[in-house]
């Protein structure tokens, strides 16, 4: 009897499950009125799938008539919907639990409102003041510029229809019904909206561009200099205080730079590899200039005559590099003190640009820090002949070996410098190194006499220089037990 009414529970839900019937139910993100939203005219709406008792396998179908787009849609939910067609429209959803049962459908009425409508002109033409586009944006502008300057605009709007202006300069105003309007703009370039809302909410936004000043006037400097890796080079930039848009790029294949400026500016460029091989071509009627490179600055506004950009070249611009100076040595240190101590120039040359072409060339001298405990036994140390700090002058060097030698006659610390010269300046490197003393051994007990079986007294080897590792060997160990591990 238990088995038989478990049997009829289980039979009764398996039914209940197969019988499970949709409803279909969404709302959008507007508030509907009598099962009505009442949208704007290419306004975006989103539809929320609010529908129950479904089933794992459930489908939708949105439908958002021919005024939607998209007109149709199977997202689940969060589906949106621009209306650009005016009219009335039915958006319609279709649920499906696919067991057989009747699909449930619900729907809304959307209602599209058309949007006020306007337009801004320039009042006045000629004179320094036209109209022309930008990127599709239309542009009013005064191009005779020099200081703040009223302009006047014409103005349509929808009957009743609420004008708001935002001027781009921190200012607006709020009309109704103008029909022209004026503002004082300083020298510069502004963003202006020119916004309608009609009685029902609706509202529509127009954007102008208006640009106070003059065409590009600039004056460049820096052309022709030579300089090292990695110092910089500047170029000043001298402009007439309107808004300019610059590009500047450099043969060096680095970035280009983009900003938009009304002041006058410096940019400093690094340049981090040399100008050797580069060429600069500044005519195409004429042969480059090598081993140079270039800078080009391209300046323009909406006032750039013809809607041509002004275009600079400035070089040749010379890069040099300096020398990377490198000491090895031979033993490496610590060495002792019988040893002789061999050091070379491991220097890596730079590279040197002059009329001549590229040159690797570059001066250089060895100094030791310390003045006793030691001699030179093999090269030249070399001078700076009295051509140093402010009178710097490599050419006038006495170049040292590329190889030298010392002897040591006292342990201790030693510092070697190697200076190196160039057009790009002074460079050194210090190598530091220890000279270890020779040492002895003193031994105790290191002669026992005993009988056979028996066991030595410790034998104790002492370094004279503390800290010196000490080894020692039997010579013979026949019959001999016991050795320790040598220390």
């Amino acid at each position: 009897m238990r088995f038989f009414i478990l049997f009829l529970i289980i039979s009764a839900l398996s039914v209940e499950s197969r019988a499970q019937v949709p409803v279909a139910q969404f709302s959008a993100s507007l508030p509907a009125v009598g099962n009505t939203i009442s949208v704007c005219q290419g306004e975006e709406v989103i539809f929320f799938n609010n529908s129950n008792s479904l089933s794992a396998n459930a489908t939708f179908l949105w439908n958002f008539g021919i005024g939607g787009n998209p007109s149709s849609s199977t997202q689940v939910s969060n589906v949106s919907v621009v209306f650009n067609q005016l009219g009335a429209f039915t958006v319609s959803l279709q649920v499906n639990n696919n067991n057989g049962q009747p699909v449930s459908i619900a729907s809304l009425q959307v209602n599209v409102i058309t949007l006020p409508s306007g337009n801004m002109t320039l009042g006045a033409q000629g004179n320094g003041f036209s109209t022309s586009t930008f990127n599709g944006v239309t542009v009013f502008k005064n191009c005779a510029s020099f200081d703040s300057t009223l302009f006047t605009f014409n103005l349509t709007s929808s009957s009743n229809a609420q004008q708001h202006i935002n001027w781009g300069d921190g200012q607006v105003s709020s009309l109704l019904g103008a029909t022209s309007v004026q503002h004082l703009f300083g020298i510069g370039q502004y963003t202006v909206t020119y916004s309608l809302t009609s009685p029902n909410g609706c509202q529509r936004v127009y954007s102008f561009i208006v640009f106070n000043g003059s065409s590009p006037v600039i004056t460049v400097s820096g052309s022709g200099q030579n300089t090292c890796v990695p110092f910089p080079y500047p170029i000043d930039i001298i402009a007439n205080d309107v808004p300019i848009s610059y590009y500047v790029s450099y043969s060096d294949d680095t970035p280009p730079l983009n900003f938009t400026t009304d002041d006058d500016t410096t940019l400093s460029h690094v340049f981090n590899t040399s100008s050797c091989g580069e060429e600069y071509y500044y005519s195409s009627l004429l042969p480059p200039i090598p081993n140079a490179y270039s800078a080009t600055i391209v300046a323009q506004n909406l006032c750039s005559a013809n809607g041509f950009p002004t275009v600079i070249t400035i070089g040749p611009i010379t890069i040099s590099q300096g020398v990377e100076p490198l000491i090895d040595m031979d033993p490496v240190s610590p060495v002792c003190l019988t040893e002789t101590v061999t050091f070379s120039n491991a220097s890596i040359s730079g590279l040197n640009i002059t009329s001549e072409g590229c040159d690797s060339s570059y001066s250089f001298y060895w100094q030791m820090q310390e003045t006793a405990g030691f001699v030179l036994s093999s090269g030249d140390l070399g001078n700076d002949n009295g051509f140093g700090g402010n009178n710097f002058d490599p050419t006038q060097w006495q170049n040292g070996s590329d190889e030298i030698a010392f002897d040591f006659q006292t342990a201790g610390i030693y510092h070697l410098k190697l200076f190196v010269g160039s057009p790009c300046g002074l460079d050194s490197v210090i190598k530091t190194f220890e000279i270890k003393p020779l040492s002895s051994v003193t031994v105790n007990m290191l002669e026992q006499t005993i009988c056979s079986g028996d066991t030595i007294a410790p034998i104790i080897f002492t370094s004279v220089v503390p800290d010196y590792n000490i080894y020692w060997e039997v010579s013979s160990v026949q019959d001999v037990e016991g050795i320790p591990n040598n220390q």
